[in-house]
């Protein structure tokens, strides 16, 4: 049996980046070779398909767990068909050695999801997978998902080892791993005392509310719950973080819900996450590969308390939105 060679180098490249970057996308390199003619009767020639390189992550600036954010701890690699898994692997987290063997003469994509705790191996189409809800677990390890273009290969001459096919002149096919979460940080929390007696203006919890636990691949599902941090566990970069997944209804919006004493009064704000509308550049609601940082000033005039919100979109692209937040009545 002769071999065409389908080289799926797996490389994490380290980018710089502007420090208010949630995370570099994350790009993996499929290389691919040929050789040019095989008699007409080689019928049945294959192809050898190979994940093999290197890992590689830069870290993160963002205020939550930047170790935990950039981790690439394994993979699922999915060979597609047409719309039938042509081959599956979970826990993929040695990328030396992996080699498929597929037929010439058709057409084939590969998907990787990165960081999930789902099994493939028994999925027969492509609906399946894509049909998968991910949960609460594949959140907190920030899973990630990236797909290739579709390719094919025509009958060559191939090779007679797969060794020998590493060695062929390769074409790159770009795999970008893109996170399916967002996160909403409390960054900073301020206040001023302008007029009256002094009072002491202290925060004592965050709320994400209608926080989204589920997901697929390519569309939003929703189940949600709420999500408390106290002051015991406010953090050192970020009074709170929390991990989402996207979510646009408008009946269950994603808000910030802000606990702080005034003296011994208790004041409460909620605040929805980049509420439609107000940044105007297409930017709605919670969105995946977003991190949405919150500045909170309190001022404080004699008995009436004043809030102010300004919210950062911060996308992949490295773009800074700032929208300034009413408070949910």
């Amino acid at each position: 049996m002769r071999f065409l060679n389908v080289l799926l180098a797996v490389s994490l490249f380290l980018v710089a980046a502007v420090s208010c970057s949630m995370e570099d996308d994350m790009l993996i390199v499929a290389s691919t070779s040929e050789a040019a003619t095989v008699s007409a009767d080689d019928t049945q020639l294959y192809v050898s398909f190979n994940v093999s390189g290197e890992m590689a992550t830069r870290a993160s600036s963002s205020s939550w767990d930047g170790e935990k954010m950039d981790t690439f701890e394994n993979a699922s690699v999915v060979v597609l068909e047409g719309n039938n898994v042509f081959f599956a692997k979970d826990n993929v987290t040695d990328f030396t050695s992996l080699n498929v063997l597929v037929k010439t003469g058709r057409t084939y994509q590969v998907y990787v999801i990165a960081n999930t705790t789902i099994s493939f191996a028994s999925m027969t189409t492509k609906d399946q997978v894509e049909d998968v809800v991910y949960g609460a677990a594949d959140l907190s390890n920030m899973v990630k998902f990236g797909k290739s273009k579709e390719f094919s290969f025509n009958k060559g001459q191939g090779f007679e080892t797969i060794a020998d096919a590493k060695n062929g002149n390769v074409e790159t096919i770009a795999i970008v791993l893109k996170q399916l979460t967002a996160q909403v940080e409390l960054v900073e929390f301020n206040s001023t005392i302008t007029e009256g007696k002094e009072a002491t203006v202290a925060l004592t919890s965050v709320e994400l509310i209608n926080k989204n636990t589920t997901r697929k691949l390519n569309e939003t599902v929703s189940s949600f719950t709420n999500e408390v941090v106290t002051a015991a566990d406010f953090g050192k970069d970020a009074y709170a973080s929390f991990v989402t997944y996207p979510n646009a209804d408008t009946s269950n919006l994603t808000s910030l819900k802000l606990t702080f004493n005034v003296g011994e009064r208790e004041e409460v704000r909620t605040y929805t996450i980049n509420p439609n509308g107000l940044t105007g550049i297409g930017h709605n609601y919670v969105e995946a590969g977003n991190i949405y940082q919150l500045y909170v000033s309190v001022k404080v005039v004699g008995d009436k308390v004043e809030c102010s919100v300004k919210c950062y979109t911060l996308d992949w692209q490295y773009n800074e939105f700032e929208t300034t937040l009413v408070e949910v009545q």
